[in-house]
């Protein structure tokens, strides 16, 4: 228990995460964020409460014009911060504030949303929604992946005073293939709903078409001239002199095949909220990866199919696939699929 403040603990909550995004473990964002086993940063979910020791060296908003006099407080902001998250919280460190704004998340009740680092290595992608009454503060947590931004992440879809979030999340496997290269995402828009935040997206499809499909095109742009540029060096790997050059080469080749698939995974989950249409299209895309020579594509095969196919069609979709190129890791992770779409299709 920190000596500066009172932690008190509500039910847990889970982020209204879609099915588009099941697959992001948040587990291993937390350990990635925040340096920690998963089970120590459990709290961080949605639903949280603090009481403050201090009395609050803020007025909190209530009115439009009290929140944009709160603009140019920032030193306030960060004692709030430091306090709420100090080095002995067992909530993670409060290591920096990137930037905040004022707005109403819910009808009639301003939320301070800061852009926080919790890793001391310059990550400001954590992003803290609090509402303070008194001494006792409310807490909803998101995470961001790439550069987060509030002027085109918070967007008041309705037009009517309440505000929404954007998140991007990696794609299945992009971070894992290019953990300090590039990055492919995928987009959710976020509504605050009693200290949890909910999944939209689907209610605004025309926002994905008017503002989120510029941003993913802005996100990725290059990435697709990288794909062409590294799968040129095919012919290159096949007459290589060395067999360190045909790592390299291979390496490259690998890269450009795990970077167009994690491309055509987000261009497809994009238009299926757009759509409101079906996920065959992905579907179909994930029997091509699981035929792939190259282990992260297949991995990237098996988990669409886990996320979006009922287990009791899978054994019919792989059914007639050249699975000859799986690697060890994804055959058994397949296997494990299989199983499970064996047990649901028995007879009870």
């Amino acid at each position: 228990m920190s000596k500066k403040y009172d932690q008190k603990p509500t039910n847990m909550t889970v982020h209204g995460w879609p099915v588009l995004l099941r697959a992001v473990i948040f587990g291993v964002a937390a350990l990635v964020l925040y340096g920690q086993a998963p089970n120590s940063v459990s709290a961080l979910a949605s639903g949280d409460s603090v009481h403050l020791v201090r009395p609050l060296a803020l007025k909190w908003p209530k009115t439009e014009a009290e929140a944009s006099l709160l603009r140019s407080d920032r030193w306030l902001i960060e004692d709030l911060l430091r306090e709420m998250f100090p080095d002995d919280g067992p909530f993670g460190t409060f290591y920096g504030l990137q930037e905040f704004r004022f707005v109403r998340l819910e009808r009639n009740k301003f939320y301070l949303v800061a852009v926080i680092d919790l890793t001391s290595q310059g990550r400001f992608n954590n992003i803290k929604a609090i509402s303070c009454v008194g001494q006792d503060c409310e807490v909803a947590d998101a995470v961001s992946n790439g550069d987060v931004e509030l002027d085109s992440q918070l967007l008041d879809v309705d037009n009517d005073g309440i505000w929404e979030l954007v998140v991007r999340s990696n794609t299945f496997m992009s971070s894992m293939v290019i953990s300090a290269g590039p990055q492919v995402y995928t987009y959710q828009l976020m509504s605050l709903r009693g200290r949890m935040w909910v999944d939209v997206s689907a209610s605004h499809r025309k926002v994905f078409r008017d503002k989120i499909r510029p941003m993913m095109e802005a996100d990725h742009a290059g990435l697709p001239e990288m794909v062409t540029e590294f799968e040129s060096g095919l012919a290159e790997a096949l007459g290589a002199d060395s067999e360190d050059r045909r790592e390299m080469f291979a390496h490259r080749l690998e890269t450009a095949a795990s970077l167009k698939a994690a491309l055509s995974y987000s261009r497809l989950a994009l238009a299926q909220v757009e759509s409101g249409g079906t996920f065959d299209p992905l579907l179909r895309e994930s029997e091509k990866w699981l035929q792939s020579a190259f282990e992260p594509v297949q991995r990237l095969g098996v988990r669409t199919m886990e996320a979006f196919e009922p287990p009791e069609n899978v054994k019919k979709r792989v059914r007639t696939l050249d699975l000859s190129k799986l690697t060890s890791r994804s055959s058994e992770r397949l296997s494990e699929l299989l199983e499970r779409s064996s047990k649901n299709s028995d007879p009870k």
